[in-house]
């Protein structure tokens, strides 16, 4: 599928703050002016799977599932789930030996995105909970792009497509998919953090009008934010955020701040466009990296975890990690969910049901009623 993709290796401008706006703009010229070239059938091929990379990634063979509405929709339909999920306690126990973080992790509810819909596993039950229309007609693919749940489950977020290839409409709902709210026209959907939380009812956002911006949900406004307080990834609570300012990566509360030396793997890192923060656990120690890719589709995957008080990764492979409110930490990878403690001692693992197998991990939160 890569081969598929534009070489969009000469997008990479060699500055530290990324201006999301502007990458996405110049994304979108260039993409129009391959389209212009391409006067072979192959040409047009290549064009449309570039194009419809993320969605493939993401959206399953119809007869693996119900297709998604034409509308956001609330739903409270069991999968067919034929393989329960077989969690199992870690024979490595905790340093203080208690299983209530395991007993925790199996009463809880690991949130899923595959095509449009968003999937709750819980006690080897599979649920969709909300469906939201993707047009794969429609190159923008903003929603395949975007779709987040809350750090508590209580709300999901996603942009829908605006007739160009980089930005759309920001909207929220309930993670049933009810009470839709439209908070904004013009939110970038490029990238593998294009929305941000900041707890449950904040989040951030770029605009194609190059700022940055925090949407207060229930007040239903949005703020620009300085320069000086925009960030990569927060903690679930909001508490911590990861940044860069100027050369130095730190992680701060407000009150403290720790600048972290780590280096990535220098062999990769020649093969990407940089890396930056994806997320910060609830104490701001660890936080997860990724790559930039050269291609602007979503990646959730990273590369390591990483211990900001010592400069080393605890966790190196490629998975997506999901940092929770409560300080428990996950990471998905092959179908395979691992459950790590707040001292990122391994608590547990689960082998997921076959209808989520090959989904997204967006969140984890406690279970849902």
């Amino acid at each position: 599928m890569n081969r598929l993709r534009y070489d969009l290796a000469d997008l990479a401008d060699e500055v530290v703050n990324v201006d999301l706006s502007a990458r996405a703009r110049q994304t979108s010229r260039k993409m129009r002016n391959r389209r212009a070239v391409a006067a072979t059938g192959v040409g047009v091929l290549v064009v449309l799977a570039g194009v419809a990379g993320a969605v493939y990634a993401l959206r399953p063979p119809e007869a693996t599932g119900p297709t998604p509405a034409r509308s956001a929709t609330a739903t409270a339909t069991t999968a067919t789930t034929t393989q329960n999920t077989q969690t199992t306690q870690s024979t490595q126990a905790t340093p203080s030996g208690d299983t209530s973080a395991a007993e925790t992790v199996n009463a809880g509810t690991r949130w899923y995105l595959r095509g449009g819909e968003i999937h709750a596993v819980s006690r080897g039950k599979d649920v969709v909970k909300a469906r939201i229309p993707i047009d794969e007609n429609d190159e923008d693919h903003c929603v395949a792009q975007t779709v987040t749940i809350s750090p508590t489950g209580k709300r999901i977020a996603w942009a829908e497509g605006g007739g160009n290839a980089y930005s759309g409409t920001l909207k929220v709902a309930t993670a049933d998919g009810k009470n839709v709210q439209t908070l904004s026209a013009g939110a970038i959907c490029l990238g593998a953090s294009a929305l941000r939380w900041k707890g449950d009812d904040q989040l951030y956002f770029g605009g194609e009008d190059g700022g940055n911006y925090l949407a207060n949900i229930p007040a239903g406004t949005k703020t620009k934010v300085p320069e000086g307080e925009q960030f990569d990834a927060a903690s679930a609570d909001g508490k911590w955020t990861a940044k860069q300012v100027g050369s130095q990566r730190l992680v701060t509360d407000g009150q403290q701040k720790r600048v972290y030396t780590y280096k990535p793997p220098a062999v990769e890192a020649e093969h990407h466009d940089g890396w930056g923060a994806r997320g910060v656990s609830a104490d701001g120690r660890y936080i997860s990296v990724g790559w930039f890719g050269t291609d602007p589709s979503r990646a959730l995957s990273t590369f390591a975890i990483v211990d900001t008080t010592t400069n080393k990764a605890v966790v190196s492979q490629d998975s997506t990690v999901v940092f929770t409110a409560g300080g428990l930490i996950l990471t998905h990878r092959n179908g395979q969910t691992i459950m790590y403690d707040v001292k990122m001692q391994q608590i547990g693992e689960a082998q997921e049901p076959a209808t989520v197998k090959d989904a997204m991990l967006l969140g984890f939160t406690k279970a849902y009623n």
